[in-house]
């Protein structure tokens, strides 16, 4: 009956041990799968999230590409915007679509592909929906060519609406930004029905599970998934695939930009270590367990043998009187119960203090490890922004910042405030109202939204700002969560500015004014030009000066007037023109070049 008191024990003892480490199996597994969702949602921001900003900055800081799109000129568009697409795709791979459309939403230049264009877009949503309601729109898209992350931008001249631009970027070459090193290989998981206008146009393998397609964004463990498997949520059960563990994970969604998913990410997280790390310590359970129990059974054996030892002696001893022998039985019988209970007490005293020991070891380890994963993440975090990062707890009023973001506003560490009041403070007070409008207007329906405000720092300066936010809402549609980008963008508006006052100037001038490249092609002409020669920017853009020429000079007069610019990098004197008219004029004209940073001549200007 010890014996098997002890082994009952012993078991529960084991069966306790086994279940808490399971949790913990159970638990790091969680841990793994939030670090590599949060890891994914930090490579969506670094890959995308800074080109709403971009695509914004090229409708308002570029009004020669707003006059040409307002009058159809396409190739004086696609002359600004290509050398633009081979920045953005040097600092992006992912970026293939660099896309103008009108505003009956027809195609009205493609960067990538300019000599296909007119095609009607009014089937594409993103298209229709950023004319109906001017505001810019991001999200996911499957069409002819694949899975792709879109962004659109509506375009103004003043206040009328001339059409659009939108960015595209093959989603499913994220993969390739995340995967190495993490311990994660990745898919793209879509229904059939969802996939089956899509044109499989990369070079990812294509794998059908029953009516679901996936997309394996590189080589991995999918290739090896049977024909009849299929994907069920976040499963926290590893699965034996090629004899390493892994645990499927579809809860990344795809969504498009009305938030309705268009498809998922498919992560096959690496849980090798833990699993082994659990089946050692069942192994090494059993064998201590084990091991204890025998030592158990041994100890009382021997305390048993001593015991029947002194027994016999006495009984031995007292043979002579009856009454005696049986006192002395009926102690050492109770002095029996009395060692058995005490083992037996000692015994569970000893698993109670090793479960004990075992969980305060186990949730020291997940605290710690929670800390490292932290401590990693937001070292990322900071490392691949580049911008300033918020994010507001709505239901609590918490505003965390990172130190960039407290940077941008001048604010140190004593002055640091967390609240949505606190924020206001440093609003410039002829703006305060419209912001918090804008931020109501999160609250209240738009998924992500962009503004620009100033700020009045402490020290007094006051600088302008650009930031973008997205919206979190719980199972109710209320909003709970705003997160954000925000970015210092006063020398970008200072020189806005100065654009703005230098077109100013040069329409304004009562000088005529005719820009050309450094081939002497017309680029551009201000008003005065017109009046002078009666030509207008139609019909000179993209001709040479020589429409002008009056015959009245020999080829030699060119030739000194050429010597003198390349010579002295300026020319002036009299010269007889011809207007549009015929008529013959004289007139004094100043040329000078213009260079680049490393001196080439880029543009000359003629007064």
């Amino acid at each position: 009956m010890v014996v098997g008191t002890i082994f009952c024990l012993a078991g529960v003892f084991l069966f306790w041990g086994i279940r808490a480490r399971h949790h913990d199996l159970d638990a790091r597994i969680a841990a793994e799968q939030r670090h590599i969702h949060n890891l994914f949602d930090l490579t969506v921001k670094h890959s995308f999230a800074p080109y709403r900003l971009r695509i914004h900055s090229i409708t308002v800081t570029r009004p020669q590409l707003i006059a040409a799109l307002a009058t159809g000129d396409r190739a004086a568009v696609l002359a600004q915007c290509l050398p633009l697409f081979e920045v953005l795709q040097r600092e992006n791979p992912t970026l293939v679509q660099f896309h103008f459309y009108t505003p009956d939403n027809r195609s009205f230049l493609r960067v990538q592909q300019p000599e296909r264009y007119g095609d009607d877009l009014s089937s594409h949503p993103m298209v229709v929906e950023t004319k109906r309601r001017h505001k810019p729109l991001a999200g996911y898209a499957t069409g002819r060519d694949g899975l792709f992350y879109q962004i659109s931008q509506p375009i103004f001249d003043g206040e009328t609406y001339i059409g659009g631009v939108s960015l595209g970027f093959k989603a499913e070459r994220l993969a390739e930004l995340m995967v190495p090193g993490h311990g994660v290989q990745m898919g793209m998981l879509f229904d059939r029905a969802a996939w089956k206008g899509a044109k499989h146009s990369t070079h990812y393998p294509l794998q059908e599970l029953g009516d679901q397609v996936l997309l394996q964004c590189c080589d991995n463990v999918f290739r090896h998934l049977p024909k009849d498997f299929r994907f069920s949520g976040g499963n926290l059960e590893p699965q034996q695939i090629q004899g390493r563990w892994y645990v499927f994970d579809t809860r990344l969604a795809l969504p498009d930009f009305k938030g309705e998913t268009v498809g998922r990410v498919a992560l096959a997280i690496e849980v090798t270590q833990f699993v082994e790390e659990f089946n050692t310590f069942i192994g090494l359970s059993i064998v201590l367990t084990l091991a204890g129990g025998i030592a158990a059974f041994l100890a009382l054996h021997f305390t048993f043998a001593a015991s029947h030892r002194e027994l016999k002696g006495a009984n031995q001893a007292l043979s002579s009187s009856k009454a005696a022998l049986g006192k002395s039985y009926a102690e050492l019988e109770k002095y029996r119960q009395s060692l058995e209970e005490l083992v037996v007490e000692r015994t569970v005293d000893l698993a109670k203090t090793n479960e004990d020991l075992n969980q305060e070891i186990l949730e020291r380890g997940r605290i710690e490890e929670s800390l490292r994963r932290s401590e990693k993440s937001l070292a990322r975090a900071q490392s691949i922004a580049r911008l300033g990062y918020w994010e507001w707890d709505v239901t609590k009023n918490n505003l965390v910042c990172s130190e960039q973001t407290y940077r941008l506003f001048g604010v140190d560490k004593e002055s640091r405030t967390y609240t949505y009041e606190g924020f206001l403070r440093y609003v410039h007070p002829e703006e305060q109202t419209q912001v918090q409008a804008w931020l109501q207007g999160l609250l209240a329906g738009d998924s992500f939204g962009n503004r620009e405000f100033r700020i009045i720092r402490p020290d007094g300066a006051e600088r302008y700002m650009h930031t973008e936010a997205e919206v979190k809402r719980d199972e109710h549609g209320r909003a709970v969560h705003l997160m954000g980008i925000i970015q210092d963008i006063t020398e970008a508006k200072h020189a806005t500015q100065q654009l703005v006052l230098s077109d100013n100037v040069f329409e304004n001038s009562i000088e005529g004014i005719v820009i050309t490249d450094a081939d002497g092609v017309i680029q551009r002409i201000n008003r005065a030009f017109t009046d002078i020669t009666g030509y207008g920017a139609q019909e000179v853009i993209g001709q040479n000066p020589r429409i002008l020429k009056s015959d009245r000079h020999g080829e030699g007069f060119f030739v000194e007037m050429w010597r003198g610019l390349v010579e002295t990098g300026q020319w002036q004197g009299e010269i007889w023109n011809r207007r549009k008219d015929g008529e013959i004029y004289p007139e004094w004209l100043i040329i000078s070049s213009i260079r680049d940073v490393q001196g080439n001549i880029v543009n000359y200007v003629g007064v």
